[in-house]
């Protein structure tokens, strides 16, 4: 493969399936990050690969000294430093053919896991590795900082969407900070297994999931894709029918005012007998009163002769009956027809919904509809807020689980970076700080369940506010998202799945729509992998010009995708295309993941470590 780039062939690579399998062979994985003084590698003159933080290029290798690119191992995604006489990772320029590939592959698979509502991190790992050069641990930096460039386009592409079924924004922050806090537990302790666990067990582990996850949002699209058709066409069948129905109505209405003309008439004709006996009374000064009348009533025979329903429903379609009378009635009885079918009263929507005693939902409250003048003042104030993003309550819960991830992992430390106060694993003060931090997300999480519930009681109460698919906090619910968000978080930290992939199918199970269980996974994905990329970025392990570089068309990729998805959902009225997306993901990282584990395990059993060997915690 090394020697296919080498010489710059990048039209011989036929598919990203036959790139794996030659990369099976032959791909070198990252080592362990090794301390080597350089003075040392003057003299011992041949070493292995070791990392260089410089804080430019932190991926850099240490080599023996080189005059020319040429004489670089990884030739040509590593370079000569003159100055330094050192193999370093190359710069974004001049861009190689199989970057030109990668690239166009990234843009593609992150505009699609952005439109899906997950980070694609299992997808972005291997493509930084394969096309750009990367090593396992600066790719996985890479692949973080791309989907949080990616999250924050797809937040600021959500600003100016509304929920599907109310006045409010996209983004449910109420699940957000329910979850988010939960997830994050779960991710920590999460992390402990996947120490202890062998890589064999663990990539088995990842793809059983990933496979499960993939049937489950299939399933899950062809079930919302059926139910949307039936809808669309139950939607057809009741706009025909009220079609017909205001048809019968008008003509119901003219021949009303048919007849009520022709009962006029009968009851003047003793007026005009009265007129024509006048004339012959006297002097024939009358002659021309009775003609008018005649003329008028023969006029108006005439006139209603000819308005049978077929011609007048034709003549109201064209616009050409112009009757005063017959536009009155006619508003008058849509005006009527209006009210019947949509009340605005805010009792009445809530009985619309089916909201009775008997609802689970008595749970939470178990008072009559209404609410005093105060609940009312108080839930027109909130459901104002929830039409905008300035839920800074909401922010500040989901903003101090950001800050405490980021303290807890830097005095702990981890298996890529080390601790900045020199802390021991397993001692004392290390498992204080893990105690502490599940204690806060978990306070955290109360409070944000507390909060949310008091908020959906309150629109009960009052009768407003809610819609058929928000997610009823009953205990039973409550129980279930907070059990499978810990769950979710423990599988992404265990196995190293992105928690998207996790908490979109849950959200999608409890009857979320997609387009706003898309919405809130990025906006929780936005604050885990801000998290990580400031990590990776403190401890000098990011390459910030490919950061930049592969972050910014991916970013503009991902624009163009939620654009165009945008704009299908709303012309065909479906929601489907986005879980369809979201299962298509799962199912390509189901199929890569395997095959670049392989790739890591291998690696493994050419350096003598056992695959299949527990380790400890410490």
């Amino acid at each position: 493969m090394r020697n296919l780039l080498k010489h710059k062939q990048p039209k011989q690579i036929i598919g990203f399936i036959l790139l794996v399998s030659l990369l099976i062979a032959k791909a070198d994985l990252a080592e362990e990050i090794q301390v080597v003084d350089h003075n040392e590698i003057m003299k011992e003159k041949m070493i292995d690969k070791v990392h260089v933080f410089d804080g430019t290029n932190h991926d850099q290798f240490l080599t023996p000294i080189c005059k020319m690119d040429q004489e670089c191992q990884d030739f040509p995604f590593e370079t000569c430093n003159t100055k330094s006489g050192q193999c370093q990772h190359k710069d974004v320029f001049p861009i190689l053919g199989s970057e030109f590939i990668g690239l166009f592959l990234l843009i593609v698979i992150m505009s699609l896991s952005t439109m899906a509502g997950i980070g694609g991190g299992g997808i972005v790992i291997p493509f930084c590795m394969t096309f750009f050069g990367f090593q396992t641990k600066n790719a996985i930096a890479l692949s973080g900082f791309t989907i949080l460039a990616c999250s924050v386009t797809r937040y600021i592409f959500s600003i100016n969407e509304k929920h599907p079924e109310k006045d409010a924004v996209i983004i449910d922050y109420g699940l957000a900070t329910i979850m988010l806090p939960v997830v994050m537990m779960g991710s920590m302790t999460g992390v402990l297994i996947n120490i202890m666990f062998p890589s064999l067990l663990l990539s088995i582990c990842l793809t059983l999931v990933l496979t499960l996850l993939t049937f489950q949002a299939a399933f899950k699209a062809r079930s919302i894709y059926q139910k949307e058709t039936i809808k669309i066409l139950q939607a057809k069948k009741e706009k025909q029918k009220l079609a017909d129905n205001e048809k019968d109505e008008d003509i119901k209405s003219f021949n009303k005012f048919r007849e009520s003309v022709i009962s006029n008439q009968s009851n003047n004709a003793d007026d005009v007998n009265l007129q024509d006996l006048s004339v012959k009374k006297g002097d024939g000064s009358h002659l021309s009163i009775i003609s008018r009348k005649n003329s008028m009533r023969l006029h108006l025979n005439h006139s209603l002769s000819i308005f049978d329903k077929y011609d007048y429903e034709e003549r109201v379609q064209r616009g050409v009956l112009r009757n005063y009378l017959l536009d009155y009635e006619y508003k008058h009885n849509y005006n009527l027809r209006k009210n019947q079918i949509i009340d605005l009263s805010p009792i009445s929507r809530a009985k619309s919904l089916n909201w009775k005693q008997d609802d689970p939902l008595s749970e939470l409250v178990g008072i009559q509809l209404g609410g005093t003048q105060e609940e009312q003042n108080l839930l027109n104030e909130l459901l104002k807020k929830e039409q905008t993003h300035q839920q800074w309550d909401k922010h500040f819960v989901c903003f101090v689980c950001l800050i405490c991830m980021l303290a807890v992992n830097l005095l702990r430390g981890s298996n890529k970076f080390q601790s900045i106060i020199g802390l021991q694993r397993c001692s004392n003060i290390d498992w204080s700080l893990l105690l502490a931090f599940l204690i806060i997300c978990g306070s955290l999480s109360v409070y944000s369940i507390k909060r949310v519930c008091f908020e959906q009681a309150l629109k009960i109460k009052v009768g407003y506010g809610m819609a058929q698919s928000d997610v009823k906090f009953t205990k039973a619910a409550i129980s279930k998202l907070v059990i499978f968000a810990f769950v979710g978080g423990w599988v992404s930290g265990a196995l190293g799945l992105g928690g998207g992939a996790i908490f979109n199918p849950l959200l999608l199970s409890m009857g979320v729509p997609p387009s706003v269980s898309s919405a809130t996974g990025m906006y929780m994905i936005l604050y885990s992998t801000s998290g990580s990329s400031l990590i990776y970025v403190m401890y000098k392990m990011l390459n910030m010009q490919f950061s930049f570089w592969i972050g910014f068309w991916c970013s503009l990729g991902s624009l163009m995708g939620l654009y165009l998805l945008n704009k299908v959902v709303k012309k065909f009225d479906r929601q489907s295309p986005v879980v369809f997306l979201l299962s298509f993901i799962l199912g390509l990282s189901a199929l890569l993941v395997p095959l670049f584990g392989f790739m890591d395990l291998e690696s493994k059993m050419e350096k003598g470590i056992d695959i299949m060997k527990f380790n400890s915690i410490c």
